[in-house]
């Protein structure tokens, strides 16, 4: 009769749903698990996507190691929708600080902007990246920023804290200082915006007048730096993974 003298080894496996656990990770790793005061570790999975789960054991079997392994869980990690984040102070200040930013420096025409990543470090759950702002604009020109910043490798354990772009925000500079003819529809522009986001896996966030504007709908120069703004989205709604 084969006896079962002890567990050896607890590991936790965690592969990209649909792949082999061979091409994940492992996430755990624990000796003499059957003495008496074993504990293992807890876990989360810290960035969206969908995964597969299973404990794999090595047992002594009459002097002989043997791997066993559990059926495999599912998971459905999802990313949160840009309307469960935006209202949170720290982002909220952020915005209010880039606004500023574009109204005091009205004459040139500049847009600020910064990254909102998801980083789930113990109390934490957001990161945000540095202002940045583009150069200075001519009336009737296209303003532009170049945000900075990264993000995690996808390639990296789930369960590994990481920063993850959830979106990117930017202003759309005042045309107060502008004459009449000049004029723009607020929202994503057709030629940088709306291009730009449809190619990214991230959600696009632009700050912009709503109103003041003409019969039209249209921004025109002149208008009061000081109009209300509301946020624009452009692209995916939800952060998705890179394929």
């Amino acid at each position: 009769m084969t006896a079962i003298e002890f567990v050896q080894q607890l590991t936790y496996q965690i592969t990209k749903a649909g792949n082999n656990f061979s091409e994940g990770w492992t996430i755990d790793a624990v000796s003499n698990v059957t003495g008496e005061n074993y504990q293992s570790d807890a876990y989360q999975i810290k960035r969206g996507g969908e995964y597969e789960v299973r404990a794999e054991v090595t047992v002594i079997k009459n002097i002989n190691l043997v791997p066993v392994f559990s059926n495999s869980v599912y998971l459905a990690a999802k990313w949160p929708d840009w309307d469960e984040y935006i209202d949170e102070d720290e982002v909220q200040q952020q915005i209010e600080q880039a606004k500023e930013n574009s109204i005091d420096a009205v004459s040139q025409r500049m847009e600020y902007g910064f990254y909102i990543y998801l980083r789930l470090d113990e109390d934490e759950r957001l990161y945000l990246g540095d202002i940045s702002h583009g150069s200075p604009s001519n009336c009737g020109s296209e303003a532009h920023v170049t945000i900075t910043g990264g993000e995690a490798s996808f390639d990296s354990d789930p369960t590994e804290t990481g920063k993850y772009i959830l979106a990117s925000f930017h202003t759309h500079p005042p045309l107060t200082e502008c004459s009449y003819d000049t004029k723009r529809i607020p929202g994503p522009s057709e030629d940088i915006d709306v291009p730009g986001a449809n190619s990214s896996l991230h959600t696009w966030l632009i700050l912009d007048y709503y109103e003041g504007l003409d019969d039209n709908g249209f921004l025109r120069g002149g208008h009061d730096k000081n109009a209300a703004m509301k946020i624009y989205d452009c692209g995916v709604q939800i952060r998705i993974n890179p394929e």
